[in-house]
């Protein structure tokens, strides 16, 4: 149901290039109901519960669902060195995909990390994901070689 976005009623057209899967629990005694959309990276990015959306808003330039969502995150500490214009650069390779700053490749409708495969099982209640993670910072000389899998599961009570 995207008539009312997760918290931003700005981003449904956004929203709907980024959703993949919606996980949740509905219980008799409603704080203990949730629900979690899941993005095209296999990434968490909205979270609702008793307390309404945990997720914080994702209005930074340039960031749009790849930086402050739930997602595994690799950095190569030894090839890592964005300080003072260094030809390394930065290596990070996000689950959710890449920042929207190399204008015009990363503009709207934005680039996910690409989905490889995915199975929910009803019966075991729960949702498997497997990613290509990319490079958040992008131009770069890096390719990325990192497979994320992600698992969620209602464990019910």
């Amino acid at each position: 149901d995207f008539g009312e976005p997760y918290f931003d009623p700005l981003a449904v057209d956004n929203e709907r290039e980024l959703f993949l899967a919606e996980i949740s629990h509905t219980d008799p005694f409603p704080e203990k109901s949730w629900a979690i959309r899941v993005g095209k990276g296999g990434n968490v990015y909205s979270y609702r519960g008793i307390l309404g959306e945990a997720m914080p808003p994702n209005r930074m330039d340039g960031n749009y669902m790849v930086d402050e969502v739930w997602q595994t995150v690799a950095v190569d500490s030894r090839q890592n060195d964005g300080a003072n214009g260094h030809p390394n650069g930065k290596y990070f390779i996000h689950q959710a995909g890449v920042y929207q700053k190399d204008s015009p490749y990363t503009n709207a409708p934005y680039f996910f990390s690409p989905l490889i495969a995915h199975v929910c099982n009803e019966e075991k209640r729960e949702c498997i994901f497997a990613s290509w993670g990319q490079h958040a910072h992008v131009p770069t000389k890096f390719i990325s070689k990192a497979i994320y899998i992600s698992r969620y599961r209602d464990c019910g009570d």
